[in-house]
């Protein structure tokens, strides 16, 4: 692994150590919450003589409780864990170990790490505050802070000034010693004469109260500290609340007058409002305005932090759930004027900033942003106790990307996603990697996923030469299908909720309505499928079916099984294949004999007469289109299941018929521009016309239904209509990428709706003579040619990158990249972050020039425990546009085609992401030359 980067050289030869600052809101709150606990007490009658009680903390017990705060040095934390190793009473403690690097001197210099006291210790004679600590080398001390509430911050008159009080240091070395300040109210004596000096003014401590214990683990030299910590106290405090690293408290602020809020709360993986399961379906608010998202069946929102005063009285006209979702800002170094919670959460994170939300009474819950890795785990978890403390009521969700295991154990609702639309992971592999991060997570934790909805910046970027928010005036994906496949995808995998990733273009009549119909059915089908979603009581279990291309997800719950066929047939991500299967057949095991079966879509609730066979139930269904659901149950009683789904039935088939042949129109004019287009610089599919006026009867025919109230088939006459679209679209890819042996290896053939891009960049390609290989060192036979390698994980196993003489391609050697397990008797069956790769020099050539880039790659044995296995790309198209490798695979040539950018350079990576190894050779980067231009400048050959 490599060597972890120090944090960036940003502390101040001298910081004033200690000053730090509590907002006005804070102080108001301490008083209140004063109030409120001396009023409970007494109403109690437990105001005891002697004084209130001691805060007391095992410490290692209950989870990690100090928090990393503010340095003046650059450092590493190299392990904060819970230790068996020692402790001073009982079986563990919490241990935290830094490496303080070599740097210029400091004044003072501190690595704080702070335990935020959960009950104010106002000042007085009897406070008292102390810890256990056994460290191998001396120095540590032990300090607390205290909140001055009636003293000014000099730099910010809203703020309360706070300062530190030091306590003993450890004097030993590998034995246990308490570390104390016996008499804080003395402490802080002797120090208001040097705060008067400071401020110029007389100190007044009424009120005065220490919120913080803190370590500093520097101890003056560059060098490792570990400690071991155990039986933390102070007293006396107000209350005694279950510790845990929480900040300062503030109360809530009060909802909407006359309206109150509605109760969530998380049981495991169960999301509840007012104690009835919930089932996320969200949306981000972009420029659609929030009363469709509402019609479009949506149930909640998610915001963005500086959403306006205006969206959000409109959000609250509609009644859907809100969650907002806060920015993060690491700021590493203590600011005379900044509160801890706005440290550690940011300044969109102040409390003032959450209080907007707060006023909405449909708040469902904190969002903390999603792309998280495990370096963030310790800085959201900061941010996160920040806003249970002014929000206790509400639970806190993030999207990780790894550190899933520590990240569940820190938040309420985990997601985990990626876009996997237009890149070379496809669908099966995309579910693979869903199950994958479910495994890498504590078992019982609320998942969710974002559906991508979206093109992302870089591909607009590289293949429209435009931002993703710019204005497009031709059709752009991704497909409503694509969005279908993904949804239910998420559903097979466990997911409990779900949020559509909205682009502006959602709100685009001419753009996006396909998708914004898309998600609105969809929504109709989720509103039918959550009483099984959310009762779910294993794993889903996949099964195949008849069709090789179809496999299906059986959810268990106690209401029933629900069955979720999905096509995943090759190549989805770019364009699905039409996939209608007349008589499918699929078994299913363990069906209870009293369970009835039936196939449910928002327009019809169809039984089922299932076969008993050796094995199970088998199901036929007579008319498969891409997706389906079947459900087993014996809830047929009156209000039961089947009486619900029928209800719903009768009120959505009349919308779900509308917007169905709404979408197929929209569909079909799409594919008519697209085919135009194609017309012009390609040739032309037999029978496009008849798949076309095939496509336009139907949707007459659906409409004609519709028009007679006959719902149920103009619903079913819609998405006939769609076959003949989807048919003509595959079959137009199919042609498009027939030559290239892999999709990524033109940028402009990953989405159907570039097509006519890509018969444009084939035909310059075949215009084109290659030129000399530009790239040194492809040959792997000289280690001196500047490859570049890197490597990374989290994951225990060993990551190696050398040059190999087993079996190279050509010449006497190739780079051999492996991954293996440090224990081979324990694989892993998941790999959360592991990287290691190789990356080539750059070569510069004139922007706009088309190269022609080429690899030989061998896989020995299958890659294992990562969905994206072994991993070529250019700096072009990036890993999203990579060849992907995990079978098992004997020498093989790869080629793909890119366009120079305007930076001018080109480069390649190399790459393993998973148990295995693989072998490159032969790589090289050519220039490709017009043959009708000018002859080429005569360059040397690159090896």
């Amino acid at each position: 692994m490599l060597a972890a980067s120090w944090p960036s050289p940003n502390v101040p030869e001298t910081v004033c150590q200690g000053e730090f600052a509590e907002s006005k809101s804070m102080r108001q709150a301490g008083r209140v919450r004063v109030i409120l606990a001396t009023l409970s007490l007494l109403a109690l009658g437990v105001l005891a003589v002697q004084g209130e009680p001691t805060h007391r903390n095992q410490l290692g017990v209950s989870g990690l409780q100090f928090v990393r705060g503010p340095s003046s040095v650059q450092f590493q934390e190299r392990d904060h864990s819970i230790s068996h190793e020692y402790a001073h009473k009982g079986d563990v403690s919490e241990t935290i170990r830094v490496a303080v690097a070599q740097g210029d001197p400091v004044s003072q210099p501190y690595v704080y790490y702070i335990y935020p006291i959960p009950s104010r210790a106002p000042l007085s004679e009897e406070l008292r505050a102390g810890l256990w600590l056994r460290a191998k080398s001396p120095g540590v001390q032990l300090c607390v802070r205290v909140v001055l509430p009636h003293v000014h911050s000099p730099k910010n008159q809203d703020t309360a000034y706070t300062t530190l009080l030091e306590g003993t240091r450890y004097a030993n070395s590998n034995n246990w010693q308490r570390l104390e300040i016996s008499n804080v109210a003395n402490a802080m004596k002797q120090k208001i004469q040097s705060l008067r000096l400071e401020l110029g003014a007389d100190i007044d401590t009424t009120d005065a109260y220490v919120d913080q214990i803190l370590l500093n683990l520097c101890v003056g030299a560059a060098g490792e500290t570990q400690v071991w910590i155990n039986e933390l106290e102070i007293g006396p405090v107000l209350d005694d609340r279950p510790p845990g690293p929480v900040a300062p408290a503030t109360p809530k602020q009060p909802s909407t007058p006359g309206r109150s809020s509605v109760m969530v709360e998380v049981n495991r993986d169960q999301l509840l409002v007012e104690g009835k399961r919930f089932f996320i379906r969200g949306i981000r608010l972009t420029d659609t305005p929030a009363q469709v998202h509402k019609l479009a069946g949506f149930n909640s929102l998610f915001l963005d932090a500086d959403v306006s005063a205006a969206t959000l009285d409109e959000v609250a006209k509609t009644d859907l759930f809100v969650i907002p979702t806060l920015k993060l800002l690491e700021v590493d170094r203590p600011q005379e004027g900044v509160t801890l919670a706005s440290r550690v959460s940011g300044e969109d994170v102040s409390r003032d900033s959450l209080t907007k939300f707060m006023q909405n009474n449909r708040l469902l819950f904190w969002y903390l942003g999603g792309d998280r890795g495990a370096e963030q785990v310790d800085h959201v978890s900061r941010v996160a106790a920040v806003v249970r403390e002014v929000d206790p009521d509400r639970p806190i969700g993030v999207n990780a990307w790894d550190g899933l295991w520590r990240y569940s154990r820190n938040v309420d609702l985990l997601g985990v996603y990626r876009w996997p639309l237009g890149t070379s992971l496809d669908l099966v592999k995309f579910r693979d990697w869903l199950v994958q991060r479910r495994a890498l997570e504590r078992p019982g934790t609320f998942t969710w996923t974002w559906i991508q909805t979206h093109l992302t910046e870089r591909y607009t970027q590289l293949v429209y030469d435009r931002s993703a928010s710019a204005v497009f005036d031709e059709p752009i994906g991704p497909q409503p299908e694509q969005i279908r496949l993904l949804t239910y995808i998420a559903l097979a995998t466990g997911c409990h909720g779900l949020g559509f990733w909205s682009d502006r273009f959602l709100a685009d009549t001419h753009q996006g309505r396909d998708r914004l119909l898309a998600v609105a059915l969809l929504n109709l089908e989720l509103q039918m499928f959550e009483p099984l979603l959310l009762s779910t009581i294993r794993a889903p279990q996949w099964i195949a079916t008849s069709n090789p291309n179809v496999k299906a997800a059986v959810l268990y719950g106690d209401k029933g099984m629900l069955v979720l066929p999905i096509w995943l047939g090759e190549s989805g991500q770019y364009v699905p294949g039409q996939e209608a299967a007349v008589g499918l057949k699929l078994t299913v095991e363990l069906v209870p004999p009293n369970y009835n079966c039936w196939e449910i879509n928002p327009a019809e609730v169809k039984s089922i007469i299932p076969k008993r066979v050796a094995g199970g139930s088998e199901v036929t269904l007579p008319d498969f289109s891409l997706t389906s659901a079947i459900v087993f149950t014996s809830d047929v009683g009156p209000d039961g299941i089947l009486d619900y789904w029928q209800g719903l039935c009768r009120r959505s088939a009349k919308p779900a018929s509308e917007w169905s042949i709404d979408l197929a129109r929209i569909e079909l004019q799409k594919v008519r521009t697209i085919t135009d287009q194609i017309a012009q610089v390609a040739p032309s599919i037999a029978g496009t016309d008849t798949l076309l006026r095939n496509a336009e009867s139907r949707i007459r025919t659906a409409q004609s239904f519709h028009d007679a109230l006959k719902f149920r088939e103009a619903y079913a006459e819609a998405n006939r209509a769609l076959r003949p679209i989807r048919q003509l679209m595959r079959h137009q890819w199919n042609k498009a990428v027939a030559d290239l042996g892999v999709p990524v290896a033109s940028p402009y053939a990953v989405s159907y709706y570039t097509l006519p891009r890509h018969w444009a960049f084939m035909n310059a390609i075949k215009r084109a003579t290659p030129g000399e290989n530009q790239l040194r060192g492809g040959n792997f036979e000289s280690r001196d040619q500047g490859w570049g390698m890197s490597q990374t994980t989290l994951d225990e196993v060993k990551c190696t990158a050398s040059f190999s003489n087993n079996h190279p391609h050509e010449g006497s050697s190739c780079m051999e990249l492996n991954v293996k397990p440090v224990n081979p008797d324990a694989k892993p069956a998941a790999l959360e972050r592991t990287f290691v790769s190789i990356t080539s020099p750059a070569v510069q050539l004139p922007p706009g020039t088309i190269v022609r880039i080429s690899f030989w790659a061998r896989v020995t044995e299958p890659i294992t425990a990562s969905a994206d296995g072994a991993l070529f790309y250019d700096n072009i198209g990036g890993e999203p546009l990579s060849v992907r490798l995990s079978d098992k695979m004997e020498w093989k040539q790869f080629t793909l085609y890119r366009k120079i950018p305007v930076s001018g350079q080109v480069f390649v990576t190399l790459a393993l992401t998973g148990l295995g190894t693989v072998q490159f050779d032969d790589v090289k980067i050519e220039p490709m030359y017009d043959r009708a231009a000018a002859t080429p400048p005569a360059t040397s050959p690159k090896r």
